[in-house]
């Protein structure tokens, strides 16, 4: 099977709730998602898939979700003491279901892309998320 990869880049705050190190404080990354999809033939333009219909499809859901906003764990108490104090909007905190590592962010958008895109969902290969330019977690779709 032939791909096509996709680079989507966003701007976020996160940390590590119950980790022992420099991430269990907030501090913000310039993250690089990396979207790759399968095709078997290109189509009578020589087009694959059209990276126009990455962008704006999963490009919008890091746009309106995660661009600018601070990820937080569920469990996080953080999150229940910004919420309360009013300093920050809530809408500008985007939960988790475990600490947002990048691990976890790359499946949470495999499984926002099976959900939302099927026809998108069905060609991916996988997401891969870099924290730092050096640093990245890749979510190999199971099929």
């Amino acid at each position: 099977m032939n791909s096509v990869c996709k680079e989507l880049c966003f701007d976020a705050a996160h940390r590590l709730y119950q980790y022992s190190g420099k991430c269990s404080k907030i501090h913000g990354h310039r993250y690089r998602v990396i979207v790759k999809l399968g095709y078997l033939a290109v189509d009578e333009v020589g087009i694959g898939f059209d990276f126009g219909r990455i962008k704006s499809t999963l490009g919008e859901w890091l746009d309106q979700n995660w661009d600018h906003k601070l990820l937080l764990s569920f469990d996080d108490p953080l999150y229940r003491a910004l919420k309360d104090s009013g300093v920050v909007d809530p809408n500008d905190i985007f939960l988790t279901g475990g600490n947002p590592t990048a691990e976890n962010m790359a499946e949470l958008l495999a499984e926002e892309v099976a959900t939302i895109w099927p026809e998108i969902a069905e060609r991916l290969i996988s997401i891969k998320v870099y924290e730092t330019p050096t640093s990245s977690a890749e979510y190999v779709v199971k099929r």
